[in-house]
């Protein structure tokens, strides 16, 4: 009887016991593709993130020269070009339709397709915190976003650093832990040795460059610094001094460090801006209208300060070469050499509006061409970018560059005159040329660095990379 009952049971038993395989089934095949996307990788280092942070001193940013600079650049006495700083350059309104607010750094690009995440509580971050963020944010497919994030660098030539800005901005609407988050795993995803750290406030992005930074706070991780990097709600990088907690171990052997120097910025956005010059004459009504890419400029404002040798090796993007080119060269076709040396010389001393980087930035920066054009204010570093690149450029001669304690100048090499300030550099004299002692000729020194000697090295400029 009981035999019979259980036979009676089976085809009510054998359902339930295949609908709990078949559960198990559908559980363990969910479970597999949660962690499709998380490798063993990950979790091991999912597993020393929760255990390998520690506490590091961060250090004051690194100032390159901290002599200063003149307060007022000064002037040949008794000269008609002592005046000619009165009625600088002005910048006429954008020519393009573009938007730089809107985009990025004026480029129209799309955005990422980003996966849904279970974000943890990032707003007091600690190790098992962040932790839990890579495993969120592995367990997620995000090969579409890196695909579309390696895309477009590749599609806009941008270099490193342009990169990082361009994940950043992708992610331009999460808050500042989440965006710098999620670009620590995106690029450390691409291959950037990127770290993260915190001070129980905030999370900040630690970046280690192939070459150093200046006025940048850091940590050191092993054997090298690691900068760290503000974001736009978050002003730390150059904040005061406390201790950050990081991990000093590297997730990857194989991750690289960022390349900053110059030669690969941004391809030209389209959007063009003017600065303008006025006439040197009343009999020239004409003027100068001096191109150069807003975009590209904008860009370049957000670059770390590295050695100021790379400043003298980047050439301006192509709009802004092609502009001077086009409005200086037929201006020289008539000059002998030292005519030629001195109508440039002249025309970067009395072009643009003087200030020191304190004055106009509250910080030290070095502007190539295009953002000299873009200010219309610079000092004696960014002046002498300029007119190197002129030198090289349109008289095909060769240029050395004078650093002296707080100021920037340059020699120039063409045969000497017998009163000219010369220096000897591997062996050969360059006459001195300096853009920020406003109506001096080739050969004349500024008087307060006459009994100094510079240090000296030459300007050598790769091609037009963008």
């Amino acid at each position: 009887m009981l035999l019979a009952s259980l036979f009676g049971l089976l085809p009510i038993l054998i359902p339930f016991a295949l609908a709990d395989d078949e559960f198990e089934r559908w559980k363990q095949a969910e479970q597999a593709a949660f962690s499709e996307f998380q490798t063993s990788e990950d979790r091991a280092f999912i597993a020393f993130l929760e255990t390998e942070w520690q506490a590091f001193e961060r250090f004051k940013g690194v100032s390159r020269d901290q002599s200063p600079k003149p307060a007022v650049p000064p002037r040949i006495s008794n000269s008609l070009a002592s005046t000619a700083n009165s009625a600088p350059g002005k910048i006429a309104v954008r020519s393009s339709p573009h938007d730089i607010d809107n985009t990025f750094f004026a480029h129209d690009v799309q955005g990422l397709v980003l996966p849904e995440v279970e974000w943890p509580d990032l707003s007091s971050a600690d190790g098992d915190v962040l932790a839990a963020t890579w495993s969120a944010l592995s367990s997620a497919d995000h090969r579409p976003a890196l695909q579309g994030l390696r895309s477009l660098a590749n599609e806009l030539a941008l270099g490193d650093w342009g990169t990082l800005q361009l994940c950043r901005w992708q992610l331009r609407d999460e808050d500042s832990h989440r965006r710098s988050a999620y670009c620590w795993f995106l690029l450390n995803r691409l291959g950037y040795d990127l770290r993260i750290g915190y001070d129980g406030q905030s999370v900040f992005l630690l970046l280690p460059a192939s070459i150093p930074v200046y006025g940048n706070n850091f940590v050191r991780l092993g054997d090298k610094p690691f900068y760290i990097i503000a974001d736009a709600d978050n002003d730390e990088g150059k904040s005061a001094l406390r201790e950050i907690r990081a991990y000093e171990r590297s997730s990857n052997q194989s991750l690289r460090d960022f390349d900053l120097r110059l030669e690969k910025v941004m391809q030209a956005s389209g959007s063009t801006r003017s600065f303008l010059v006025p006439a040197e004459n009343s009999s020239d009504q004409t003027g100068m209208a001096l191109d150069f890419d807003a975009g590209r400029s904008a860009l370049l404002a957000t670059h770390p300060q590295i050695d100021l040798n790379w400043y003298f090796s980047t050439p301006p993007g192509a709009p802004t070469a092609a502009s001077l080119s086009n409005a200086l060269q037929p201006r020289l076709s008539s000059l002998a050499e030292r005519e030629a040396i001195n109508h440039l010389l002249h025309f970067v001393q009395s072009s643009f509006q003087y200030q020191t980087d304190q004055e106009q930035f509250g910080e030290e920066r070095y502007l190539l061409a295009e953002e000299s054009l873009n200010y219309g204010i610079n000092d004696c570093e960014d002046r002498s970018i300029l007119l190197a690149w002129l030198l090289h450029d349109l008289l095909n001669l060769d240029v050395v560059v004078l650093d002296y304690p707080g100021h920037v100048a340059l020699a120039v090499r063409t045969p000497l005159l017998p009163d000219d300030a010369f220096v000897v550099h591997a062996g050969k004299k360059y006459v001195v040329l300096d853009p920020t002692y406003i109506g001096a000729d080739a050969g004349m020194v500024m008087p307060a660095v006459a009994a100094l000697s510079p240090e000296t090295f030459p300007a050598q400029y790769s091609r037009h990379t963008n």
